[in-house]
């Protein structure tokens, strides 16, 4: 591991805002997006609002809309570059052990078309599943179809009952069956109905 790579606290937090207050702000977007949906960019005012005043009241700051707005462009920059990072050919992100692997010789090459991506170095996106359900909500997951296959192309009819006894009486007008299930388990079996003898 590279030693010089700051932390992921030097890239994502400095004067006024804490990680605390990044989850409150990620958490109540969400809460009010839900059944409100809008735009990834546009945050309504009122939400915008809103969110000044709880975290003004929660952790004792005095941020402005203005503020919320610069944070949240931040935090569309963490989503994109950790988005990109973990799609990049040689990077595999160990979401249980909370980091992103790669080489070497791979993470020289992100750095140098993000030099952000340092912040991922030493652990992972800790607001990732936050950041994606405000920022990917309109996100479309596009998956190859490499193969097709048929089920079936048979119809079969099956007679649903409310018992689990076989050939028990049924409502309703059932027509007879030439094969009943005890003679199915006595020995030789003849493949045609009209072999089988009652």
């Amino acid at each position: 591991m590279n030693s010089r790579i700051p932390t992921q606290a030097s890239f994502f937090y400095s004067g006024k805002w804490i990680q605390e207050m990044d989850y409150v702000l990620l958490t109540t977007l969400i809460e009010k997006r839900i059944g409100h949906g809008w735009d990834d960019a546009s945050v309504p005012n009122y939400v915008l609002h809103f969110c000044v005043k709880l975290i003004n009241r929660r952790f004792g700051s005095e941020l402005t809309c203005n503020d919320i707005t610069t944070r949240m462009m931040l935090l569309k920059q963490r989503y994109d570059t950790f988005k990109a990072l973990v799609a990049t050919t040689g990077v595999r992100w160990e979401y249980v052990d909370k980091i992103v692997v790669a080489n070497e010789a791979v993470w020289k090459g992100v750095f140098m078309l993000n030099a952000f991506s340092g912040a991922y170095y030493h652990r992972d996106e800790p607001h990732f599943n936050e950041l994606a359900t405000i920022f990917g909500y309109f996100d479309v997951k596009v998956e190859e179809a490499t193969e097709v296959i048929t089920l079936s192309d048979n119809t079969e009819i099956v007679v649903i009952t409310d018992t689990i006894e076989p050939n028990a009486p049924v409502r309703g007008r059932v027509k007879e069956l030439d094969v009943y299930l005890d003679t199915l388990t006595r020995g030789s079996i003849a493949c045609s109905p009209k072999a089988i003898s009652h």
